[in-house]
């Protein structure tokens, strides 16, 4: 079993392919937080779990924020990324960052807190957002949602309820991903945790968005999606 650094160091030549697989739903979000902010004056820019950056540099060229930051702890996946002016690419976990900045736009996508191997980690990943999140900025993230029927099918959702309601546990969140000797450890949330982790702090989910995996259209109700969620400060 690797952790998510080895893997994406692995998989880090395969994962323009694997991102296509999802393209209609990864630029769907892309373009929700473009649109979202491309009348503000964004002073800096925080990406967290950048991976190759091909998402990243599409939200710096539209919205032309005065600086960027980009964090990923997979160098093989950072070396894919092209210098920029006023762009800093960061080979560290995002838990190591020290720095005084506040950021007014903050993003983390596709399942990256997925990667985040315990609950009391995610939650101390919230306080560092907390922390770092200017008072008039937005964070956006999305994560898979186990409760979403459109992708894992009925039966299988109908467990993930019947688990949670009956057997309350972190490991119920818990799948892997990858194929033999290739395979890690992701944490699926259910359209509940992220409010847990923000309740307790000076953040709010303000918005969320569901939306469907593999056409990218956005959906009604969470059984029918994935989770994009907007957070500011209280």
């Amino acid at each position: 079993m690797l952790n998510s650094k080895k893997y994406y160091n692995i998989i880090a030549r395969d994962y323009d392919l694997l991102s296509r697989e999802r393209m209609n739903y990864l630029n769907v979000i892309d373009n929700i937080i473009i649109s979202d902010n491309k009348n503000k004056k964004i002073k800096n820019y925080l990406d967290i779990g950048s991976g190759d950056g091909r998402r990243s540099l599409k939200i710096i060229n539209s919205l032309e924020p005065l600086n960027s930051t980009l964090v990923d702890d997979s160098q093989k996946m950072l070396e894919q990324i092209k210098s920029k002016p006023n762009l800093t690419v960061l080979n560290n976990s995002f838990f190591e960052i020290e720095t005084e900045v506040k950021f007014e736009l903050m993003t983390c996508l596709w399942n990256v807190i997925g990667h985040i191997d315990t609950n009391s980690q995610r939650k101390q990943f919230f306080q560092i957002v907390d922390k770092l999140l200017d008072s008039n900025g937005v964070f956006y993230l999305d994560v898979n949602n186990r409760y979403n029927i459109s992708h894992y099918g009925y039966s299988n959702v109908m467990k993930n309820l019947e688990m949670d309601v009956l057997y309350p546990s972190e490991s119920n969140g818990e799948f892997y991903i990858g194929e033999g000797d290739k395979k890690t450890k992701v944490y699926i949330h259910n359209p509940f945790d992220l409010g847990k982790y923000v309740n307790d702090l000076n953040l709010e989910i303000e918005k969320t968005w569901f939306i469907n995996y593999k056409t990218g259209e956005i959906k009604e109700t969470f059984f029918e999606g994935q989770l994009l969620c907007k957070i500011i400060k209280k």
